[in-house]
């Protein structure tokens, strides 16, 4: 980083330490996460960067998935193929989206087939909160953990019976419906959502149609046990308009999915503490020319595994976490074939807390791969309070990402062929941050990060015009995050974000592609505007080379949003969103234009 960047590092954090004599806000630090350690502790005594995006978040607004939610979250990237159905992918600090793992209740939802995970399948109501551990986390979660993690964790039962219904429409004919239900019996709660939607879609052959269900009951065996049980599935039905420059008005894809997941939860005592799950994954992909609808494409992409951990603490000043992850994956393709691997991981997390300002700590994982060998994952964080409102972290550790099973056995016709020699990425990260706390949850927070990656997974054309796989390449990301929530005047709050990353290839000194040197999301909410709850936002995204001799770009943009809900009387609040409000032509990626001025409107019926 230049000098002009580091003078203004150091001016920043010299101001946030020494600047205002505000108190942390308790009621914000005292919240319980649970992905940074896989362990339940206080965000205060975290010793990883960590955003949380909660269920107001995402429920409100012009939201069409968990994708579009954690677009604003600081350090993530989505890239979206297009509007409502397009396939949309989430990146963390500049890695690709199979370096970014997303989990569901702390399952791995990364598909073994393109290593990417489907983010439409999980039913937004369903949704407690998303926790965002930035930068690698191999060290608890294994493989594609190498730019962070988001987590998807589920609600609770309601403790009363809670009904509601949801109907919206919008634009481009876009409809959703949604049905939500949840309550207590005694010792057993439960929660089921289904949600319908459809779309004419923005693009000539983007129709969408999709359904998603979802349960989940929790049971409480006694005072010291619980189990939970939690399924869901999900099929939709699209148009692949293709790019621009080469529409395809004739294909569709057919995506079905579902998964399980079954949880025994067991507090033994204050001190002793273990959590036993199983769970299945599966997925498919049918690709369908409606010239020729009996020639399908379809893959099918299973896992299924166990994961458990017993957590004991011996004393005010030290815990562990000792677990155990067995997996297989399986992949059923009528291009690729069939092929699996299994996995089996043990992983070690200690906590040490020298003093009510001073926390460590020490991870460890080791994966054995039935097709890779052995894989050793360290990791070491610290936070230290400077003082009652100032929080200094770091931490340094090692990740790797597996390859896919596409660029494994991807079949050698047209121009792709995969390649079996390929070995597993691997790298080593570090980043500082540091945070103030001001009154009331607000926030300064400024992080700079390094992350360096050898024997990257690098698609490129060879002879014959064949394009294959190979690890050649090695890569250098660096960046730093700022965030700043604070009060502005008549109650209104403001929410910045900055996001500055250079990105390069070391090997050729270029930069990679579709990564923006420059992001800047922002929001103004308002609590009361007349009766009304109001959020205005926008999003700067610079320039991103589309090519890896760095020869082509695509331009930044500017998107405006506005997001604004009432309660017309008690049990009925009306909510109406628009997208893309100044009506911008833009795209996250080449050839897929993003929609135009968007409108939505719901009336959400609460019983």
């Amino acid at each position: 980083m230049n000098r002009r960047n580091l003078v203004f590092i150091a001016g920043l954090i010299l101001v946030m330490v020494f600047g205002g004599s505000a108190l942390a806000e308790e009621y914000e630090l005292d919240k319980i996460v649970v992905s940074a350690s896989r362990s339940k502790q206080k965000y205060k005594e975290t010793t990883r960067s960590l955003d949380i995006v909660d269920s107001e978040d995402i429920g409100s607004g012009n939201i069409d998935d968990v994708a579009d939610a954690l677009d604003y979250a600081s350090g993530a990237q989505v890239l979206s193929y297009g509007g409502i159905g397009a396939q949309k992918t989430l990146r963390i600090r500049g890695a690709t989206d199979n370096q970014t793992l997303i989990l569901l209740d702390g399952v791995s939802l990364n598909n073994s087939r393109h290593g990417q995970a489907n983010l439409a399948k999980i039913p937004l109501d369903m949704i407690d909160r998303v926790e965002i551990v930035r930068g690698p986390a191999s060290n608890l979660y294994g493989s594609s953990a190498v730019g962070g993690v988001a987590n998807i964790i589920t609600k609770e039962p309601d403790k009363k019976q809670h009904t509601y219904i949801r109907s919206e429409f919008g634009t481009f004919r876009t409809n959703i419906n949604t049905l939500y239900n949840s309550g207590t019996f005694g010792k057993l709660g439960y929660i089921v959502s289904g949600t319908r939607k459809t779309s004419q879609g923005h693009r000539d052959n983007s129709k969408y149609r999709a359904n998603i269900q979802a349960f989940k009951a929790v049971y409480d065996i006694n005072e010291t046990n619980k189990l939970t049980v939690h399924t869901g599935a999900h099929y939709e039905k699209h148009g692949i308009p293709g790019k621009v420059n080469a529409q395809d008005l004739d294909d569709e894809q057919i995506d079905k999915s579902n998964y399980t997941q079954i949880l025994w939860d067991s507090e033994v005592d204050d001190t002793l503490n273990f959590t036993i799950k199983s769970y299945y994954n599966f997925d498919r992909i049918e690709f369908i020319e409606k010239r020729d609808p009996l020639n399908k494409n379809a893959a099918n992409d299973k896992a299924r595994g166990f994961d458990g951990h017993i957590e004991k603490r011996f004393s005010d000043r030290y815990k562990f976490l000792l677990g155990l992850n067995r997996q297989k994956n399986l992949l059923n393709s009528s291009s690729s074939g069939k092929h699996d691997y299994r996995l089996l991981g043990i992983y070690l997390n200690n906590t040490f807390t020298l003093s009510d300002d001073f926390n460590i700590e020490a991870s460890l994982r080791q994966d054995d791969y039935s097709n890779f060998g052995e894989k050793l994952m360290p990791s070491f964080s610290v936070s230290y309070w400077l003082n009652d409102s100032v929080k200094l972290h770091s931490f340094a550790g090692r990740s790797f990402r597996v390859p896919t099973f596409n660029d494994l056995y991807y079949p050698a016709a047209g121009i792709y062929e995969g390649n079996p020699n390929l070995q597993p990425e691997v790298g080593w990260s570090g980043e500082m941050g540091l945070q103030k706390w001001l009154s009331n949850g607000h926030f300064i927070e400024v992080v700079y990060f390094r992350n360096d990656t050898d024997k990257l997974i690098n698609w490129a054309e060879g002879s014959g015009g064949v394009w294959t796989p190979t690890n050649i390449n090695s890569a250098m990301i660096e960046g730093l995050e700022l965030k700043a929530v604070f009060p502005l005047f008549f109650d209104l709050t403001g929410d910045v974000s900055y996001n500055y990353l250079r990105s390069k290839d070391k090997d050729t000194d270029k930069y990679l592609t579709n990564r923006p040197k420059h992001k800047v999301d922002m929001f103004i909410t308002a609590d009361d505007v007349w009766g009304w709850e109001v959020k205005l936002g926008g999003q700067f995204v610079s320039n991103r080379f589309t090519k890896t001799n760095n020869s082509d770009y695509l331009d930044h943009f500017f998107v405006m949003s506005v997001d604004a809900s009432r309660q017309l009387i008690k049990n009925i609040e009306y909510t109406l969103s628009i997208d893309n409000m100044l009506n911008r032509k833009y795209s996250q990626i080449q050839g897929y234009p993003m929609p135009g001025f968007s409108l939505r409107s719901g009336v959400k019926i609460e019983f």
